[in-house]
């Protein structure tokens, strides 16, 4: 009797001790994208040089969490078409970013093989290797 409560209470702490790591991994999760929901394309831009659409990525990332949480959208008296526009807001800036802002003027520089051109900029580039399990930044340079 003695040994089966034993059990049992080992048991109840090791579900705790479980539930409370699924916890700390959630809100790893739920930090990580927001993170890089926020400034992962601002950052992009802020290393190409393109530092005034970095922040206008940003600031359109930053409408749609604002509208989710003004007075008035959460909660159970909340306007359907409200959340639905909030929501909207929150993925829209994705594709507007990626067709308005994401582009660059590039010069090319006509050369033969013998007469390189010389380095013109370095840039810290994000690299992301998900098969290794690594990240970092990779120096890249115009050669």
């Amino acid at each position: 009797m003695l040994i089966a409560g034993a059990q049992v209470g080992e048991a109840n702490s090791q579900s705790g001790e479980t539930r409370q790591s699924r916890l700390y991994l959630r809100d790893a999760l739920i930090a990580g994208g927001a993170i890089g929901y926020f400034l992962a394309a601002p950052s992009v831009h802020w290393g190409h040089g393109q530092v005034t659409k970095g922040f206008g990525s940003l600031g359109l990332r930053l409408v749609g969490p604002t509208l989710l949480l003004a007075p008035g959208l959460g909660g159970s008296n909340s306007n359907g078409g409200l959340l639905l526009f909030g929501l909207l807001a929150v993925i829209a800036p994705i594709p507007i970013d990626a067709a308005a802002l994401a582009w660059e003027d590039v010069e090319t520089d006509e050369y033969d093989g013998a007469n390189r051109a010389p380095l013109k900029a370095l840039r810290l580039v994000p690299m992301v290797n998900p098969e290794k399990h690594s990240a970092g930044l990779v120096l890249v340079g115009n050669l």
